[in-house]
């Protein structure tokens, strides 16, 4: 169970910061169309370039932040919480709580509704993130009872 525990933290670590640093290649690069909602980018934008610039900086911003967070989450997964240490595994699970809580919050807040197709991108974020939740609640249910006190 330890090594299954810390191993699925990694793989949750990793697939976020690589998943961010995509994001940070939409934002800069253009590696695909943005899209928000049904539109692109460049339909919501037209003849305005300095709307897709504040909407890409934005996008940049934040996934620059999932990044710094995934890259962290690995540095305490890899190294203290592997060796066993209880505060890895209480951090690790108030860095998850904290960035899942926050974005759960544009469900009500935002006024997304999860069945509504037209709200693909905060409702397809809010369902990642409870997916994202549970396997890091899995990975921390596994190596719980093998942390030193």
């Amino acid at each position: 169970m330890k090594t299954a525990s810390w191993v699925i933290l990694a793989v949750v670590g990793t697939l976020t910061l690589i998943g961010s640093l995509f994001s940070v290649g939409v934002a800069y690069f253009s590696v695909v169309e943005d899209k928000i909602g049904p539109a692109t980018l460049t339909e919501l934008s037209a003849g305005r370039p300095e709307v897709a610039t504040a909407v890409r900086a934005r996008r940049a911003t934040a996934a620059s932040y999932g990044a710094g967070f995934a890259t962290l989450f690995l540095a305490i997964t890899l190294g203290p919480y592997r060796r066993g240490d209880v505060w890895a595994w209480k951090t690790l699970l108030a860095g998850m709580l904290v960035v899942s809580v926050l974005i759960l919050l544009r469900v009500p807040f935002l006024d997304i509704n999860l069945r509504t197709p037209g709200a693909v991108t905060g409702a397809g974020t809010a369902l990642s993130t409870l997916v994202q939740l549970a396997v890091v609640g899995l990975g921390l249910a596994l190596g719980r009872g093998r942390l030193k006190g």
